[in-house]
C-alpha cells in the first residue's frame, strides 16, 4: 500500500503502530509518517506541547 501511495503522489501515515519492530518495518517501507507507543504514549496537553516543542 505504501508503494501504491508513493507512485500516486501520495504521502502515508500508519497510526497506531505498536511495538518497535513495527516501526522499523515501515521506516524500511518508506511510510512518511508514524503515530504511535513507540514514538510517544498518549500525553495530556502540557506534556504534548513540552514534546512537540523539545
Amino acid at each position: 500500500m505504501i508503494s501504491i501511495a508513493h507512485k500516486h503522489g501520495h504521502h502515508t501515515i500508519a497510526e497506531g503502530v505498536e511495538y518497535e519492530y513495527r516501526l522499523k518495518y515501515l521506516k524500511e517501507c518508506d511510510c512518511d509518517k508514524v503515530q504511535g507507543y513507540p514514538i510517544s504514549k498518549p500525553l495530556d496537553e502540557e506534556p504534548a506541547l513540552k514534546f512537540l516543542t523539545a
